[in-house]
C-alpha cells in the first residue's frame, strides 16, 4: 500500500516537474520576444493559481504563484480587456508589423525546440558516447520464443523491405524498420530479407509485452558506439531534435489519415511514462522531456485559434486583407478550436484508460 502510494507521488512530482519546465520555457520565448519589441507586458508568472512571493522590476511583475505547473506571460493586446486599458496601440501585440507578431507568437514554440536541442546536448555529454546510425541491417540477435523466432529470422539475416496490405516501407537503417513496426503493430508485416544472397519473404506479426507495454518482434543489432567530447555532440543533439520533429510529422500526418489512432496518448498516458522512466533514471527522464518538449512545440504549430499556429493564421490573414477580422468570427473561431481540443484530450484520455483497465 504505502510503495503504490509512493510510485503514484513519484508520477504525480515527475509529471508536474517534466510539463512545468516546458510550459515555462515555452512562455519565457514569448515574454522574451514581446519585451524586445517593446510590448507592454505587466506579469511574468512562474506556476499557476495564487501568488506566493512576487517583485515589481520596471513595468513588468515577476510572480511565483502555489502550483509549479508551467507559467504565464501576460502581453497587451490579447484577450484580457484589463492589460489593454490605456495602453498605446504600438505597445500591443496587435500594435505591431505582422512579422513582429508572428516573431512573438512562435517564439515558444522555437523555445521548445531549443529547450530539446540543449537536453539532448546534455544526455550525450552525460553519456560520453553515441549510438551511430549503422547503414548495416543485418540482425545480429533473436530472441527465443519471439515472434521474429517463430516466423523464421535467424542471425544474419539482412532487411531489405516491410510491407503491409496498405502500404511498403523501404528500410535503410534499423530506425526505419522500428519506425515501420511501431506504424503498424498489429497488422502482420511482409518483411523481405536477404539469405546467403537471395531475396526470402517472411511473414511476421508482433507481439504485444505488458512488462514493457508496448509491442515486441525480437531482434537485435549491436549499435557502433562513438566516443564524443562536447562539440562533436553539438550536431549529434541536432540530428535528435531533427529526427523527433520528422517523426512527429510523419505521426500527426497518420493520426489526420486515421491511422494509430488508439495510440494517441493523453494526460493520463504522459503521466504514468513520466513517472516510469523517473524510476529508470535520469537519462531516460531527460529523454522523455526533450522528446515531449519537441511534440508539445509542433503542436502548437496546428493552425487551431487557440495555438500559436492559429493565431499565426489570423495575423497573416489579417495583413492580406488589410484590416483586423471581426472579433465575434475570431471569439468563434477560439470556442471551435477550444471545443477542438477538448474532444481531442478527451479521445486521447479514453485511450489511455482503456490501455489500463
Amino acid at each position: 500500500m504505502f510503495d503504490n502510494i509512493l510510485n503514484s507521488l513519484i508520477y504525480l512530482i515527475s509529471f508536474i516537474f517534466m510539463l512545468g519546465i516546458i510550459v515555462l520555457i515555452h512562455e519565457a520565448g514569448h515574454f522574451v520576444v514581446a519585451k524586445h519589441f517593446k510590448v507592454y507586458c505587466p506579469e511574468f508568472s512562474i506556476g499557476m493559481g495564487p501568488v506566493l512571493i512576487s517583485k515589481q522590476i520596471g513595468e513588468t511583475k515577476y510572480s511565483l504563484r502555489l502550483l509549479p505547473i508551467g507559467g504565464f506571460v501576460a502581453i497587451a493586446g490579447e484577450d484580457d480587456e484589463e492589460i489593454n486599458i490605456n495602453v498605446p496601440k504600438e505597445r500591443t501585440l496587435n500594435g505591431l508589423k505582422t512579422w513582429k507578431q508572428i516573431s512573438v507568437m512562435l517564439a515558444g514554440v522555437f523555445m521548445n525546440f531549443v529547450l530539446a536541442f540543449v537536453v539532448f546536448l546534455l544526455i550525450i555529454n552525460i553519456q560520453g558516447k553515441v549510438a551511430v546510425d549503422s547503414k548495416d541491417l543485418t540482425i545480429s540477435e533473436v530472441v527465443a520464443d519471439s515472434p521474429a523466432a517463430i516466423a523464421g529470422l535467424v542471425p544474419g539475416d539482412k532487411i531489405n523491405k516491410v510491407s503491409y496490405a496498405s502500404e511498403n516501407y523501404k528500410i535503410t537503417n534499423m530506425d526505419d524498420f522500428t519506425k515501420a513496426i511501431n506504424f503498424n503493430p498489429k497488422e502482420e508485416a511482409k518483411i523481405t530479407i536477404e539469405r546467403d544472397g537471395k531475396d526470402k519473404i517472411i511473414s511476421l506479426k508482433p507481439k504485444y509485452d505488458k512488462k514493457r507495454e508496448g509491442y515486441v518482434v525480437g531482434i537485435g543489432q549491436k549499435p557502433t558506439i562513438k566516443k564524443v567530447n562536447f562539440f562533436e555532440s553539438i550536431p549529434y543533439a541536432f540530428d535528435q531534435v531533427v529526427d523527433n520533429t520528422k517523426l512527429v510529422f510523419e505521426s500527426l500526418n497518420r493520426l489526420i489519415h486515421g491511422h494509430n489512432l488508439d495510440q494517441l496518448a493523453g494526460p493520463v498516458g504522459i503521466f504514468k511514462l513520466t513517472g516510469k522512466v523517473a524510476k529508470a533514471g535520469l537519462v531516460s527522464w531527460l529523454t522523455l522531456l526533450a522528446v515531449l518538449s519537441v511534440n508539445i512545440g509542433i503542436f502548437n504549430l496546428i493552425p487551431i485559434p487557440i495555438l500559436d499556429g492559429g493565431r499565426v493564421v489570423i495575423a497573416l490573414i489579417e495583413r492580406l486583407i488589410g484590416r483586423p477580422l471581426n472579433e465575434k468570427l475570431v471569439n468563434t473561431l477560439m470556442y471551435i478550436g477550444m471545443g477542438a481540443l477538448l474532444l481531442l484530450l478527451a479521445f486521447a484520455t479514453f485511450n489511455d484508460l482503456t490501455k489500463m483497465f
